[in-house]
């Protein structure tokens, strides 16, 4: 029966159905009548996402129950001394992108149910409140990152500073990230990337034909084609600290994610 049922559909004709089956799902151009009619609206257009939106929240949904509110840890701990004058007084996720807070888009990239771990170091406390006051619905734990700006410091330090809020599957959103679309859930161990030209400046993955990474290089030059942006899903929480915790190595004199 129509309750047993998961359907997709853009037209006025699928109103009806998105109507009475269990779970009804629109693309973001569907017609107005099929929007009002879904539980869902994929954020792409069909044509460009829609159906692997759809399928990231219905694995979400109804595949995935122990992770329906897993946690996300948002590294914000750094100075931001790259962009120069900006972040002279004013955290950087706070730095406006199109008039809005580029950890506005971070945070609403995630479920309303998402758990967030904050990792704050370098004007913290302004981020905090800014956090509060704009999401007074969302879930978020606050963690102080004593060192942000001496040698050892790094992505990999905050977040061993969150370890023990991330004793589950999680989310790695590094704040300098954003990104258009759903964020997959971590139901599989997955590195975000980006196509560079220069790996020097980056982290950098090789893969294989079939999407797997081979090999993780830092900030190294390499026939790699693909930077790793900072975001990760990692299912496998367990062997990922055993990992960062063994190797205490400086890259660029900060702890990075990679080992």
């Amino acid at each position: 029966g129509p309750k047993k049922v998961i359907f997709m559909g853009d037209g006025y004709h699928d109103a009806k159905v998105l109507k009475r089956c269990a779970f009804g799902i629109a693309p973001a151009n569907a017609r107005v009548e099929a929007i009002a009619a879904a539980d869902f609206v994929t954020p792409s257009r069909s044509g460009d996402g829609a159906v692997m939106d759809a399928c990231i929240e219905i694995e979400r949904r109804f595949f995935a129950p122990e992770l329906s509110k897993y946690a996300v840890c948002i590294v914000a701990a750094g100075k931001g001394s790259r962009m120069g004058e900006f972040t002279k007084h004013l955290n950087k996720a706070l730095l406006p992108v199109h008039g809005k807070p580029a950890i506005a888009y971070i945070v609403e990239s995630y479920p309303a149910n998402a758990e967030f771990v904050i990792a704050l170091g370098y004007l913290g406390e302004m981020l905090q409140t800014y956090l509060l006051a704009a999401y007074p619905e969302r879930s978020f734990t606050f963690v102080d990152v004593a060192n942000y700006d001496q040698a050892g410091a790094g992505p990999g330090y905050s977040l061993l500073c969150c370890k023990e809020h991330l004793q589950r599957p999680f989310v790695l959103a590094n704040v300098d990230a954003l990104t258009v679309g759903l964020i997959p859930p971590p139901v599989n161990n997955w590195l975000g990337i980006a196509r560079v030209e220069d790996t020097t400046r980056f982290c950098s993955v090789a893969i294989d034909d079939e999407g797997t990474i081979i090999r993780i290089d830092d900030k190294k030059k390499t026939n790699n084609r693909f930077a790793f942006t900072g975001i990760a899903g990692i299912l496998d929480h367990s062997d990922f600290w055993k990992a960062l915790a063994a190797d205490e190595a400086l890259i660029a004199a900060e702890r990075q994610v990679s080992p």
